[in-house]
């Protein structure tokens, strides 16, 4: 019965067969890749709700906060830092004012990214370290990923 509460993926029998292990492993990416996550906030007296794959990036000037996707730009009053702590682990603050979702990122340099809508967005000396560490750690997923498919 407790196996429930962790929702197993699969079950391997020692000796565990490479076709097995891998069959497994693929599985299990799909459904990481196929779940969705949702972003909520109020603007006003209303609650709406986001799906985080449209989101490229937040953006924070003062109180107001601009959710920058491909086809619109959404505004409302908040604080990055508040948001920050309800977005997926994809989403990565690079400078006091932009929190970016690392999906959606284009090219990137050793001081800036650009967006998947061409934006060149900086990323600060306080927060370099934090992006290259993180990109890195990505990389070597999504390497390891590969070879094992």
């Amino acid at each position: 019965m407790k196996l429930f509460s962790v929702q197993p993926l699969d079950f391997l029998v020692k000796p565990v067969k490479k076709e097995e292990l891998f069959k497994a492993i693929k599985r299990g990416l799909e459904i990481i890749g196929e779940s969705e996550d949702y972003f909520s906030y109020k603007s006003g007296r209303t609650n709406n709700t986001i799906c985080c794959k449209e989101i490229l990036y937040f953006m924070s000037n003062k109180r107001v906060i601009s959710i920058v996707c491909r086809d619109e730009i959404i505004e409302y009053y908040g604080k990055l830092s508040d948001e920050l702590k309800k977005l997926p682990d994809y989403f990565l603050q690079i400078h006091n004012s932009y929190v970016i979702n690392l999906n959606a990122i284009k090219k990137t340099g050793s001081d800036h990214v650009i967006m998947n809508n061409d934006e060149n967005i900086s990323i600060s000396r306080k927060y370099a370290d934090s992006y290259k560490n993180t990109i890195f750690l990505r990389w070597k997923k999504m390497h390891c990923a590969q070879l094992l498919l």
